[in-house]
């Protein structure tokens, strides 16, 4: 596992190894102090995850960027951010990327992505009954407006089994990350 706060020996968008597709699985803190960190800490109670977040990086001309669903500030939805900026703006989170192989249709969709929403509703209510009593009771696939959480638009681009299930912790799983 990696932490922004380390020194990088070369910068990101000359590292070969970076590809378009790769997920970042993403532990942010919470500060008692910083009133709106405390998501941080209720998202990992909900899920039962040690990951609170999940992105995923798109290499353009520019380097690598990193893809997200936000769900704060006045950009809400998809937010690209550059490699840099992203490790930078918080320099305690904890990150893992996590090499996982794309289809050039998932890639594309990846890229392009625009005008998706964030889904609160299932952050802060559905995916906590889900864990209390095993049973999903809100059906997403009936919406006419596709939202998601960050690990639930993820786990619908790959195109993994009831991503409207997703939590950061099962994406973790499915995608090989050294925690859950």
């Amino acid at each position: 596992m990696k932490t922004a706060s380390k020194s990088i020996d070369r910068e990101p968008d000359a590292d070969p190894r970076l590809r378009t597709g790769y997920q970042i699985a993403v532990h942010n803190p919470a500060y008692l102090h910083k009133p709106g960190s405390w998501m941080y800490a209720g998202i990992r109670m909900a899920t039962g995850s040690y990951w609170n977040h999940w992105a995923g990086i798109v290499v353009s001309d520019r380097g690598p960027l990193v893809v997200e669903m936000r769900g704060r500030g006045r950009k809400r939805g998809i937010r690209k951010t550059s490699l840099i900026i992203w490790l930078f703006r918080h320099p305690d989170r904890k990150y893992e990327i996590l090499p996982v192989e794309c289809t050039p249709e998932q890639i594309e969709r990846m890229v392009t992505c625009k005008g998706i929403g964030y889904d609160f509703w299932s952050l802060l209510i559905w995916q906590p009954l889900y864990i209390i009593f095993g049973v999903w009771l809100e059906p997403k696939f009936l919406r006419s407006k596709p939202y998601h959480t960050c690990s639930e638009f993820y786990a619908t681009l790959l195109e993994k089994p009831n991503a409207h299930r997703m939590s950061p912790g099962d994406m973790a799983i499915l995608c090989g990350a050294s925690r859950k």
